[in-house]
């Protein structure tokens, strides 16, 4: 999906109103994006949309979201 084409579906979808999410519990959210944006869902950890990783959140949530996370020193100094 281009850039130009994203912008597009997130104003159609912004135009859509309330919208009922498609799964009950904390990744429902996300998982609606997902499915109103032709994205097919997985758990990898590389990113939704071209260079991107999409993050939902419910209004007034006081859930922090990680944009970034610092890898520990030594290299896999958390691994088992």
């Amino acid at each position: 999906m281009e850039y130009l084409e994203f912008q597009r579906k997130i104003a159609q979808i912004k135009g859509m109103g309330y919208v009922q999410s498609h799964r009950k519990g904390p990744t429902g959210i996300g998982k609606t994006l997902e499915d109103l944006l032709g994205i097919t869902e997985n758990n990898i950890a590389g990113p939704d949309f071209a260079i991107y990783e999409l993050k939902t959140g419910r209004k007034d949530s006081v859930s922090m979201v990680t944009l970034f996370t610092k890898a520990p020193m030594p290299a896999n100094a958390n691994e088992k």
